[in-house]
């Protein structure tokens, strides 16, 4: 199983891995012990249908949003430790990163095999 992105909350003290086996498993790096497989998990997100190629943690650590090789972009309700939302993409979803919430509203970018990047608000909508 290759881990294919790492994604770091705001306080440091949690780490989110996204791999080939469908999966996002959130680590709580002060409990792991020595870099073993498993240590430290404090939940696993399942919910997309092939390889997570991307994740990363909202600025303020409660909510995470993953892309796949399925076409699909989550939304995580970390506390909750739950999908909230998903978002159809015509592509694999390569990469995926938060907009701080200055600016014009907030919400996420994610790019795909498309050659395109798009904005995703945080009601789900582009």
């Amino acid at each position: 199983m290759s881990v294919r992105a790492l994604a770091w909350s705001p306080d440091s003290q949690l780490l989110l891995s996204a791999s080939d086996d469908k999966r996002l498993v959130l680590h709580d790096v002060r409990t792991s012990a020595g870099g073993k497989p498993g240590s430290g998990a404090v939940a696993s997100l399942n919910g997309h249908g092939s390889w997570v190629l991307s994740a990363s943690i909202a600025t303020d650590g409660r909510a995470a949003i993953s892309g796949s090789s399925d076409r699909s972009i989550k939304i995580w309700d970390l506390s909750q430790r739950s999908c909230v939302s998903t978002l159809q993409e015509q592509d694999e979803v390569w990469g995926v990163c938060w907009k701080p919430t200055s600016g014009f509203g907030a919400g996420s970018f994610a790019s795909s095999g498309e050659g395109c990047v798009r904005f995703w608000r945080s009601a789900g909508t582009a």
